[in-house]
């Protein structure tokens, strides 16, 4: 199989993220050789720049798809900061279509894994993983529900706290173990 390489750039904010999106878009960055592979993934984005930014990114994977750089905003920082406002903090599907992709990176990496299994034992962790997939979101449900007015404004930096554990669990797994 063709794997697609891809980069992702975390951004401070949305401002730096527009930033080093126009900076690795023009011609002063490797010739102007990312013109037109670039694209960025924020809170502040709406309607048809979300849902354009979503298809690109769940086909990201695919050699057809020009994207080779994905530019997003650090989730911790934009949770500190408060960058959000009332409107913004409003989440509609195609903000947790891209929420969701971008959590499911992790499970890329063990779709890789996983293939080196037989039918019956991939077929098995994957039931397994979409199980615990499915609690884990309704208990953040139940949660949310329950505490949502008061957790509302610290939910990204849990979000990037738990994103940043599994990173570190994953790296030093593969490292160490």
């Amino acid at each position: 199989p063709v794997v697609k390489p891809f980069m992702m750039v975390v951004c401070k904010d949305t401002e730096h993220a527009q930033w080093v999106d126009r900076f690795v878009r023009s011609d002063g960055f490797r010739d102007g050789a990312y013109k037109n592979k670039t694209i960025i993934v924020h809170s502040k984005q709406k309607g048809s720049e979300t849902e354009a930014n979503t298809r690109l990114l769940l086909d990201v994977e695919n050699p057809e798809n020009p994207v080779e750089i994905v530019i997003h905003v650090n989730m911790l920082k934009e949770g500190l900061s408060g960058e959000m406002s009332e409107d913004e903090a409003e989440i509609d599907h195609s903000t947790l279509m891209i929420q969701g992709i971008a959590t499911s990176i992790d499970a890329l990496s063990v779709g890789f894994t996983i293939a080196s299994y037989n039918a019956l034992k991939a077929f098995v962790a994957c039931v397994l993983i979409a199980i615990v997939t499915l609690v884990i979101c309704l208990v953040g449900l139940r949660i949310g529900i329950k505490f949502g007015e008061k957790l509302a404004e610290k939910a990204t930096i849990l979000g990037g706290c738990i994103l940043i554990f599994i990173g570190l669990e994953i790296f030093v797994t593969g490292v160490f173990m």
